[in-house]
């Protein structure tokens, strides 16, 4: 089992690279175009008391994305470091 974050550091920045297709699948999956995103991102930004209208949405799309990479990110590389644990211990 892994211990920490920094026990294999170069996984971590293989799965950042390597995952661009699952960005763009899970980009194409939350937002309907360049447009939406750009909204969000502008929502999630924006002090929560000057939101309208479906700012809170837009937010919510925006850090739900950078949510659901972080958390693909982190099972792949604790599967991966628990492989390389078995195969090296």
């Amino acid at each position: 089992m892994l211990t920490a974050p920094t026990e294999y550091p170069a996984i971590w920045g293989l799965l950042l690279v390597v995952n661009w297709p699952v960005y763009g699948f899970v980009y194409r999956q939350i937002f309907t175009g360049r447009k939406d995103a750009k909204v969000s991102l502008l929502s999630a930004f924006k002090p929560m008391v000057s939101w309208k209208g479906d700012d809170a949405w837009s937010a919510g799309k925006a850090f739900s994305f950078l949510l659901i990479c972080g958390l693909i990110i982190s099972f792949e590389y604790e599967v991966v470091g628990a492989v390389l644990s078995l195969a090296l211990g």
